[in-house]
């Protein structure tokens, strides 16, 4: 989801933008607005909910009628469920307090149920054995309250009606009973009932739109791959709609299902046009289209951004000008159709697994259009002094987890160095998680399984951690004609994290043209030394291309020898991953080498286990806890708190098992 937060001042000066074709100009100029500011939608330090693994939803039935003129609606929905313990005698569904339930029956039969603190509480009597699917259905109505991102909205657009909800990250709740969490996927009936003249579209495939004389038709929608609930939109108004193509080169025909405002048709076929050779794109990098025999399509509303609805994204009408300004919103969209709607979050921590990865597709967009120096210009645009990190930031949408995602999969290209392994890798991390759910941890398993690579420090530092390198450096060139040198000094100088193990390109001007190096770069500080010959060194540029999240400095050559290694401070960075079960690994840095102590206490104060005791040397350091008490039984869920001491000095950190 792309997220934007525009005064209304700001959309006026953008409206009086005159076109220009150079686009890059047009989007740098709008990639400083921030993807979540506090308020509804900031969900600062929440804790995840528990997921409830007693049933499975399978399949979703949802009938919803909105009533324009008094801002209510009606609905009911059906669920088939299956027990997944023996004797299910209770399930929860969410569905906040504003609204009413009206009945609730389970397989047919009415069902005892209590409706309070944002949920429903049914009775199953009797219970459900493990293995047997049942049905639910509830009866409900009344004025949604919208939550999070503005979950649910009546509006008007240029005169036109509009009800359009968005339900990321937990908005579903509040228009409908369901189980809201993202790791619930099930296939869905979806079906609007709405005035005469007003078009309703929906995730999968149009199955029938059924008018009932009464000034109402029903449309109804079927998505057979699996979902989840905050995909699912409803966005209903008086749009015009069209079909644009994709053409995959191989006689197969994909629509692009386009519902937008006869006021807007200019703008939106231009700038909705990119869609196809988009969509080519993602084919070539990611493999086939993820719902290639339902459709893609957009549908306009009314929120100040993008949401990738699935097989239809809602889209912000404002953010159509005819000039392709915003383009990366279209592609980042269209990605998440892999990267969010077919690989799923595990759960709202690994939100980046979403956003990173969308991120990157935009400058991989640009890098298409304008090759490496599309690719370069836009990584240089989203450079921010980030602060946190990716996995589990604090700012459930922030910076970190949309650009610094996308920076950190953009570095891991670098790595790899081969761009057939790497996108073969997340071909290799999409397939095993494809129309399910995946965590980072799995992310990491399975690029160390493709590649052969252990990625543990790489994670550690870059998903878990919030530093960067720092680097220092100089050259200078010795010799003479036939016998020139090339000598370059790289010293690392950051202080609260380790060592950063990654190539470093350089590229070097000479007397007869240009030349890239990649310069392995594993220890605090390296001297290489190259041979020239009769080529002459004349400058030297460091990331030139913008391959690294780094702060970098030119230096003059120092021929007296080595630099020092950095001074440590002895601090907690972190542990990841943060809730944990069953186990995590502690990152911290020590101000020098001598005894250290690493152990666990309860919520009472008690020592519950001792995860080190030993001599360690100055420096990152990882430690694993498993979960474990010191005489190996497992530990209850709860909060614990990590106490290192090390040279005289005291750490904590407070870590979160699940249970």
């Amino acid at each position: 989801m792309s997220r934007w937060f525009l005064v209304f001042t700001l959309i006026l000066t953008l409206a009086a933008v005159a076109y220009t074709p150079d686009y890059r100009t047009l989007v740098s100029s709008t990639l400083d607005e921030p993807h979540c500011l506090s308020g509804p939608g900031h969900l600062a330090s929440r804790l995840p909910n528990r997921v409830d693994e007693s049933w499975d939803v399978q399949h979703v039935d949802l009938l919803v009628q909105p009533f324009f003129g008094t801002e209510t609606l009606e609905g009911r929905v059906t669920l088939d469920a299956e027990s997944l313990v023996e004797d299910l005698s209770e399930i929860h569904l969410d569905f906040n307090d504003p609204m009413t339930v009206l009945s609730v029956t389970v397989n047919g039969v009415a069902a005892a149920w209590t409706h309070g603190s944002d949920r429903i509480s049914v009775t199953l009597s009797p219970p459900i054995s493990q293995g047997v699917v049942f049905e639910i259905s509830v009866d409900f109505e009344g004025q949604p309250v919208p939550v999070g991102f503005g979950s649910f909205a009546w509006d008007e657009v240029m005169g036109h009606p509009i009800v359009c909800t968005l339900s990321e990250p937990e908005g579903a709740r509040s228009w409908w009973p369901c189980k809201d969490v993202p790791n619930d996927k099930f296939t869905a009936d979806v079906r609007y009932r709405v005035p005469n003249g007003i078009s309703a579209p929906g995730p999968g495939l149009l199955q029938s739109v059924n008018d009932h004389g009464d000034g109402t038709e029903t449309w109804h929608w079927q998505e057979n791959w699996p979902i989840n609930t905050y995909l699912i939109a409803m966005t209903a108004s008086e749009y015009t709609h069209y079909t644009d193509w994709y053409d995959d080169g191989e006689g197969n025909l994909l629509p692009i299902e386009n519902y937008i405002y006869i006021d807007t048709w200019d703008n939106a076929v231009e700038d909705l046009s990119i869609t196809p050779e988009a969509l080519g794109l993602y084919e070539d990098l990611y493999g086939e289209y993820p719902f290639k025999d339902e459709k893609y399509g957009h549908a306009l509303f009314t929120w100040a951004g993008a949401m990738e609805h699935q097989t239809c994204t809602s889209y912000g009408w404002w953010l159509l000008f005819g000039d392709h300004r915003y383009d990366r919103i279209v592609a980042h969209e269209l990605a998440h159709q892999w990267w969010g709607d077919m690989v799923t979050l595990e759960d709202w921590e690994n939100v980046w697994l979403n956003e990173g990865f969308a991120t990157y597709s935009e400058a991989l967009w640009f890098e298409h259009r304008d090759g490496q120096s599309g690719l370069s210009w836009y990584m240089n645009e989203i450079i921010r002094d980030f602060d946190g990190p990716v996995y589990n930031n604090p700012n459930l949408f922030g910076q970190e987890v949309y650009k610094k995602g996308a920076w950190v999969l953009h570095m891991t290209r670098w790595l790899i160095n081969d761009d057939e392994a790497f996108y073969g890798a997340l071909d290799y991390y999409k397939n095993l998680h494809a129309y399910g759910n995946a965590h980072t941890t799995d992310l990491q398993s399975d690029l160390e399984n493709y590649l052969g690579l252990d990625l543990e420090q790489w994670f550690s530092q870059w998903i878990y951690g919030i530093e960067r390198p720092i680097y220092e450096w100089a050259w200078q060139k010795t010799g003479s004609p036939g016998a020139w040198e090339l000598e370059i000094r790289v010293d690392q100088v950051q202080t609260l994290t380790g060592l950063f193990e990654m190539p470093i390109p350089f590229r070097l001007e000479t007397d007869s043209g240009f030349m890239d190096l990649r310069l392995d770069n594993d220890q605090w500080s390296t001297l290489y030394t190259i041979p020239m010959g009769y080529t002459e060194p004349v400058d030297l540029l460091f990331d030139p291309d913008s391959w690294i999240l780094k702060d970098e400095t030119e230096v003059p050559f120092d021929p007296t020898g080595a630099g020092e290694a950095p001074q440590f401070r002895t601090e907690i960075l972190g542990n990841y991953p943060n809730p944990f079960n069953p186990a995590t690994h502690v990152s911290f840095v020590l101000a020098e080498q001598g005894p250290v102590s690493l152990k666990v206490y309860n919520a009472s104060g008690q020592k519950v286990a001792t995860l080190l005791d030993g001599v360690l040397g100055e420096g990152h350091q990882l430690c694993r806890f498993n979960g474990l008490d010191s005489r190996g039984r497992a530990l209850s869920g709860g909060v614990y708190l990590l106490k290192l001491q090390a040279g005289g000095e005291e750490r904590t950190q407070r870590v979160l098992l699940l249970k």
